[in-house]
């Protein structure tokens, strides 16, 4: 028994020996398993230089170990930060130095901040993938010197800052695939590395770079925008690339469009606009081009090209503008079967001559400008239901304006033509119509008064033609911003809203024939002019007749006062009403309406000549019958 009792009481104590080990090491692992005090003191010091009391979302920072009480935007591994995310939350000042103690930090996404200062406390990181700080007031050079900065980067945004100074060579950043620095100040020339393979996406928009672009491209680029600088010289060899958007726009890029641009076949989005790119454009020469398939936007506007029109089969084109070139000759009808997604269509500043173009096949078509050309035909009378904008002037179409024209339409341009005849009726239901400009042609008639329907317009230039009447009595509920009637022949008392001088409008209305007097504030004599010259009105109404044009003459009817805006124009139909005083630019006078006095007498001698006959037959009748007998 006594050796039995003796063998328990080691038993027992070696397991109480095996408890104390265990609990020993897992309070020692307890509290080893903690943030390294470097990194919490660093992530201190990035609290207080940012001003971190005033962040948007600032939880649990400062409140224990940053990763066990998972503070806002921190992302840990085995108790090592690895990741800081704090966009868009009212960071403001400077990064700290220490910041260079979160030595395993590998993603930093601080965009859409006030962060100021510079970018070197980030050389000294080197397992850094995921870099934003875009969106800051970032100012100093771009350090991207290979030595020390991370070679890992996979993802490098510093857009949108203030960076300046050379822009330094990309090489040696092997995982690199997306690099952005655009809208910064950065100067000097581009060059890539031959060992960037991973880089797919370059943007340096928006900055001071100039010199010729590089002869080598990362054989792996998709995209690339270096617009708004200023490169120059010829546009390099891009057929070892896998491109499908290049965006050179705003340069001084010279020499022709390179033929060997055609066989990337990737290509998507190709603008080129605003450089100095001279010659024919000889790979899109036909209807079918070898890279077209794919093309969604083709903008290669304001430059010195020449040549006919560029045609291609592209099903999904949506924007196509070649505007301020030469181009000359004819628009075909292509246009409409190849392109029937396409939203945008600019081929103005041209010299183009006649089109063959079915505009309202093309469903999807909002904005169409054909200004500044040589155009003689007549306008189109069909348009996509769709269309938002259409610019036809600065050309010399001549006839009439369609009668109908699309619900959507905001802005209509035609100044500056031979359009003859009255304004369609269809513009009083365009009630989302904003501007409309038809200034400079021959157009008469008179202005209705239900053009108060438009609600949103802001903006009527009808100067230089021939309309004619008084300006709609009701058009004070209307909020215009440009109001230019100038050089018309409009006439009669000048309306209740321009009475007293409007505020934030800018109005013309000098060389018409209004009643005097008119207000002070758009009199020649003690304003600015605008309504001058007056008339003294009389009581007799003068006809207006519609100007003839200089080239080609034609029948002008007399402006008839009580339907000034007919939907069909017939000059020589008699109204068959009379006209609301309102409507009238004239006082009505009864002297010239037939006179009905004659018609009313006639019928008041036969109404008492048949009383007559009917009481003398009465008469009769009662003499007739027999006396009764008694």
């Amino acid at each position: 028994n006594t050796k039995h009792t003796q063998r328990g009481h080691k038993l027992r104590v070696m397991r109480l020996v095996a408890l104390f080990v265990v609990l020993l090491v897992c309070g020692t692992a307890v509290v080893e398993a903690q943030t390294p005090p470097s990194q919490v003191a660093a992530l201190e010091d990035f609290y207080n230089s940012l001003g971190g009391p005033l962040w948007e979302n600032n939880s649990n920072w400062l409140e224990g170990d940053p990763c066990d009480n998972s503070w806002n935007g921190l992302a840990c591994v085995d108790y090592n930060v690895t990741g800081l995310a704090l966009p868009n939350n009212n960071l403001n000042g400077t990064f700290p130095a220490s910041l260079t103690n979160l030595t395993l930090l590998q993603t930093l996404y601080l965009q859409a901040n006030e962060i100021s200062g510079t970018l070197e406390v980030f050389m000294a990181l080197p397992f850094l993938r995921l870099f934003d700080v875009s969106d800051n007031q970032l100012t100093g050079p771009l350090p991207l010197d290979q030595s020390s900065f991370s070679q890992s980067v996979v993802l490098m945004n510093v857009s949108h800052n203030q960076l300046s100074g050379p822009m330094p060579v990309l090489t040696g950043f092997i995982t690199l695939q997306n690099f952005s620095a655009n809208n910064n100040q950065l100067n000097g020339s581009l060059e890539f590395g031959s060992d960037l393979y991973a880089l797919s996406t370059v943007d340096l928009s928006f900055n001071d770079l100039s010199g010729n672009l590089p002869l080598v491209f990362p054989s792996n680029l998709t995209f690339f925008n270096a617009s708004h600088n200023n490169f120059e010289g010829p546009l390099p060899d891009l057929t070892h690339t896998l491109l499908e958007t290049l965006n050179l726009n705003f340069n001084s890029l010279s020499g022709s469009i390179p033929m060997s641009l055609t066989t990337i076949t990737t290509l998507q989005n190709v603008e080129l606009s605003h450089n100095q790119f001279s010659g024919a454009v000889p790979f899109f020469s036909g209807p079918y081009g070898s890279t077209t398939g794919n093309l969604r936007v083709f903008d290669i506007s304001h430059n010195q090209l020449n040549g006919s029109i560029i045609t291609f089969s592209a099903l999904y084109l949506s924007v196509y503008d070649i505007s301020s070139n030469r181009f000359t000759g004819s628009v075909p009808n292509t246009f409409s079967s190849y392109y029937y997604y396409l939203s945008y269509f600019d081929i103005s500043d041209n010299s183009f001559s006649s089109f063959y173009f079915n505009f309202e096949s093309m469903n999807y078509l909002k904005y169409l400008n054909i200004s500044h050309n040589k155009f003689t035909s007549g306008m189109p009378t069909f348009y996509p239901y769709k269309i938002q904008v259409l610019d036809f002037s600065h050309n010399s179409f001549a006839g009439s304006l369609p009668y109908s024209i699309p619900a959507s339409l905001q802005v209509f341009n035609f100044q500056n033509n031979r359009i003859t005849g009255y304004l369609p009726s269809a513009f009083l239901y365009s009630t989302n119509l904003l501007s409309l400009n038809g200034s400079t042609n021959n157009m008469y008639g008179g202005m209705p008064a239900t053009i108060y329907s438009l609600q949103k317009l802001r903006s009527l230039d009808l100067s230089n033609n021939g309309f004619g009447g008084p300006i709609p009595s009701n058009w004070g509920s209307y909020k215009l911003q440009v109001l230019l009637l100038q050089n018309n022949k409009f006439s009669g008392v000048l309306p209740n809203f321009l009475q007293t001088q409007p505020a934030n409008l800018t109005f013309n209305a000098s060389g018409n024939q209004f009643s005097c007097p008119i207000p002070q504030w758009c009199d020649s004599s003690s304003g600015n002019g605008e309504c001058s010259p007056c008339v003294i009105p009389s009581n007799t109404p003068t006809p207006f007749y519609a100007p003839s044009p200089s080239s080609t003459p034609i029948s002008t009817p007399t402006y008839n006062p009580y339907n000034p805006y007919p939907y069909h124009p017939t000059p020589s139909r008699t109204p068959s009403h009379k006209p609301y005083p309102s409507q009238s630019p004239y006082p009505y006078t009864p002297s010239n309406e037939p006179d009905g006095w004659g018609i009313w007498f006639f019928l008041l001698i036969v109404f008492i000549v048949l009383f007559v006959i009917g009481v003398a037959c009465a008469c009769r009748s009662r003499k007739a019958e027999p006396v009764p007998q008694s």
